[in-house]
C-alpha cells in the first residue's frame, strides 16, 4: 500500500498545472489548444483528467485551423510572447471561448490585460497563483464574448 501512494504522488501533475486546469474550469467536453513551447506538463495533466481533444501549438506556429473551446499558455515569459500568445488565442477562439494565461513573474499582468481587451476579450481577471504554485506568479483569464451578430457560412 505504501508503494502504491509512492507512484501516485510521483505521476501526479505539477502544481503548476494543476492550478492553470483549475483556472480554466471544466474541461472533460472542450476542445483544448495548449500554446507555448513547454506544453507537455500541461497535455499530460489535461489527459489525466479526462479531456478528450487537445491540441499543443509552439508560439511560432500560424493560426491553428480548427477552433478551440479553451486556450491555455502555460508559460508567458516576455511581453512579445504575451502579445503574440493574445493574437493566436484570438484566432483559435470562437465567441464564447476562454484563455487562460500563466505569468510566473508576475510583472506582465498589465500587458497580458491590456493585449487581451485591445484584441476583444472580456471578463479580463487576474487571479494570483501563491498558493498553487511554487514560483508564485499570476493566472490572467478571459473570454470572447459571444453577444453581438453571429454570421454563420
Amino acid at each position: 500500500m505504501m508503494l502504491e501512494l509512492q507512484l501516485l504522488e510521483i505521476g501526479a501533475p505539477p502544481p503548476a498545472e494543476l492550478a492553470l486546469l483549475d483556472c480554466a474550469g471544466p474541461l472533460e467536453d472542450a476542445r483544448v489548444l495548449v500554446i507555448g513551447e513547454v506544453t507537455l506538463g500541461v497535455m499530460c495533466a489535461l489527459i489525466r483528467q479526462g479531456c478528450g481533444a487537445a491540441v499543443e501549438m509552439k508560439l511560432h506556429e500560424c493560426a491553428h485551423p480548427e477552433p478551440a473551446d479553451v486556450v491555455l499558455a502555460p508559460h508567458v515569459t516576455t511581453a512579445d510572447q504575451a502579445v503574440r500568445l493574445v493574437a493566436q488565442a484570438r484566432r483559435a477562439l470562437p465567441p464564447g471561448g476562454r484563455v487562460v494565461l500563466h505569468d510566473a513573474s508576475g510583472r506582465l499582468a498589465p500587458t497580458l490585460s491590456a493585449a487581451l481587451r485591445q484584441n476583444g476579450f472580456s471578463a479580463v481577471a487576474t487571479h494570483p497563483a501563491a498558493e498553487h504554485h511554487p514560483t508564485g506568479g499570476v493566472f490572467i483569464t478571459a473570454e470572447r464574448p459571444s453577444f453581438g451578430p453571429r454570421l454563420v457560412g
